[in-house]
């Protein structure tokens, strides 16, 4: 399958400790010209708090574009 810049994936993030990993949604961000198999993505969390990063960007459930990103609830983008 060939995936786009602005597509929504399931990828399996390894936690911190790397002792186990858990499968969640990412945005691929884009495509490296120079090493074609390489990604950059973002994960995707559900768990939208009122704290959020500078960096982190909010999509809610409201917003007309919604129901095209295939996510469930609202939830956030974690860039850094």
């Amino acid at each position: 399958m060939k995936y786009e810049r602005g597509d929504i994936i399931l990828v399996s993030f390894p936690f911190t400790d790397f002792s186990k990993s858990k499968v969640r949604p990412a945005l691929i961000v884009s495509f490296s010209d120079i090493y074609p198999n390489d990604v950059v993505i973002t994960a995707i969390s559900s768990k939208a708090t009122q704290n959020l990063e500078n960096t982190w960007i909010l999509v809610e459930n409201t917003a007309p574009y919604f129901y095209k990103t295939g996510l469930k609830v609202r939830s956030v983008l974690l860039s850094r």
